[in-house]
């Protein structure tokens, strides 16, 4: 996803980063087949600053 998103980018020079948090921030039960399921997940997060 890192590379696609840095090869598609229409803004010019942009950064892209990944970060896999995996086990550690779970936001649902992993007991329950629901619960990993919805584990199962990508985030995608934008920042972006202002340019004067």
């Amino acid at each position: 996803m890192q590379d696609y998103l840095s090869s598609q980018s229409v803004l010019g020079a942009v950064t892209v980063t990944a970060e896999g948090r995996g086990e550690a921030e779970p936001i649902a039960d992993n007991a329950t087949d629901k619960g990993r399921s919805v584990n199962r997940r990508v985030e995608i997060i934008g920042k972006f600053n202002s340019v004067p």
